[in-house]
């Protein structure tokens, strides 16, 4: 994974996603409860650059902008590099290995260009030096906002994993 230089969402989610335990957070929310781990890093991502509490309408926007990208291809790449982790007759470890990374390459751009929709979708306000709020609770109520909108019914696990993500990602006071 490479950062573009275009777009600071990426960044972000490169960053937070490399911090202790969020991969395994995010992963579980995905596994589990069918999350968009992109659109749940948006959810944090606006608040914390944007201080920016998302609306029920922006959010069917988001949602709605990356729906058929995420159904048709981010979703089969991945049922495709999971695939490739178990044995198949007549195809060896290595050459399976080898495409399995190709294919993991192929998810990981659409993954990438998946976020550059959702970093185009909203005209993000520029925040002002003194403005103050709690980004914290403005990305809650983004989470919130997007799991209402999916629906994700959430539980002691789910609420855990929010924390793990809310605490990396606003562990540096913002």
């Amino acid at each position: 994974m490479t950062k573009d230089a275009g777009n600071p969402f990426w960044d972000f989610s490169l960053s937070v996603y490399a911090l202790d335990g969020v991969s395994e957070a995010c992963l579980r929310l995905q596994d589990q409860h069918g999350v968009d781990v992109n659109l749940l890093l948006y959810c944090c991502w606006v608040a914390q650059d944007a201080c920016l509490t998302l609306a029920e309408a922006d959010m069917a926007k988001v949602i709605g902008r990356v729906s058929e990208w995420k159904a048709h291809v981010v979703i089969p790449l991945r049922a495709a590099r999971r695939a490739l982790k178990g044995e198949t007759d007549g195809i060896g470890p290595a050459a399976r290995e080898a495409l399995r990374d190709q294919v993991k390459q192929a998810e990981l751009e659409a993954e990438r260009l998946q976020q550059d929709a959702l970093f185009d979708a909203l005209k993000l306000p520029a925040v002002e030096p003194d403005r103050v709020a709690d980004r914290r609770v403005q990305a809650l109520a983004n989470l919130e906002c997007y799991f209402r909108a999916q629906p994700i019914d959430t539980d002691a696990r789910t609420s855990k994993d929010i924390a793990i993500i809310l605490d990396a990602v606003f562990s540096n006071g913002s």
